[in-house]
């Protein structure tokens, strides 16, 4: 949209705020909406770029990348976008400890690419928390590891292939609840699903399409301290504590000591 201002990336950006002092991208309008601008561009000769203490919100999608290798994005947010959130069309972004929340549609898209997204909270945008699409012949792996994703408005995780045998998602220790339908959804049926050791509650339709549950399923209320106020740190007695593939918590944010309020979940010595 030539009408609205955008920062495109053709070599190396250094973005590096500290939690004090975050780095802030967003609308100038007096009354800030959610398209005021275009967003960050990670164009295809961007590589080893580096987000650190990132906020982006008011855009069109807010972060779109063809980024090469090397490139992460951190401790970072994205948040209140007209589109998506992060729109990744190619290569290998790696998404961490970072918040991707209230976007218009999906929380992360990602077609032909292969990014791994770990510990981070993907909730409540309009679409699919995260969404992944893979047509042509060429293999792609998408990796979710110790995400939280709650409340988004379709399916936490869905996954369409064009080709059998071509999409491969591994999707470890995750939180997936209260999502608007589904849990996972393997909508093809083509795509390649290896879980294990994820959370997947609470959904209207099934926590799961088309898609088995894995090694060491869960399928309990995770306990957070405040889900309505959207502090999805697990409690005390909640299922996902220990309960990880390395025996740690399952989800983007460990137990910190916070006591489960009621009598529920399960009992630790």
């Amino acid at each position: 949209d030539s009408t609205k201002s955008e920062l495109r990336v053709l070599g190396v950006l250094n973005a590096d705020g500290t939690a004090s002092s975050r780095i802030v991208l967003e609308s100038n309008a007096g009354s800030p909406a959610r398209g005021d601008w275009g967003g960050v561009h990670l164009l295809s000769s961007t590589a080893n770029s580096f987000f650190d203490y990132v906020t982006v919100r008011h855009a069109t999608s807010g972060v779109s990348s063809l980024a090469g290798s090397g490139t992460a994005f951190q401790r970072s947010v994205v948040e209140h976008c007209q589109q998506y959130g992060l729109n990744i069309t190619a290569g290998a972004l790696q998404l961490s400890e970072s918040i991707v929340r209230s976007n218009g549609s999906y929380g992360v898209y990602v077609s032909q690419a292969s990014p791994a997204i770990t510990s981070s909270l993907i909730h409540d945008n309009g679409g699919r928390g995260v969404y992944v699409y893979q047509s042509g012949s060429t293999g792609r792996t998408v990796t979710l590891r110790n995400n939280t994703i709650v409340g988004n408005g379709g399916y936490g995780i869905y996954a369409s292939e064009s080709y059998a045998g071509n999409l491969t998602v591994h999707a470890t220790n995750n939180i997936v609840v209260r999502n608007g339908s589904y849990g996972l959804y393997n909508a093809s049926g083509y795509a390649t699903f290896g879980l294990s050791n994820n959370l997947v509650w609470g959904h209207s339709s099934a926590d799961y399409y088309s898609v088995s549950s894995g090694d060491s399923p869960i399928g309990e209320n995770p306990l957070f301290v405040d889900e309505a106020g959207r502090n999805l740190r697990i409690t005390s007695n909640s299922p996902a504590r220990l309960h990880a593939s390395d025996g740690a918590d399952i989800g983007a944010l460990a137990y910190d000591g916070t006591p489960t309020p009621f009598l529920a979940g399960h009992l630790y010595a």
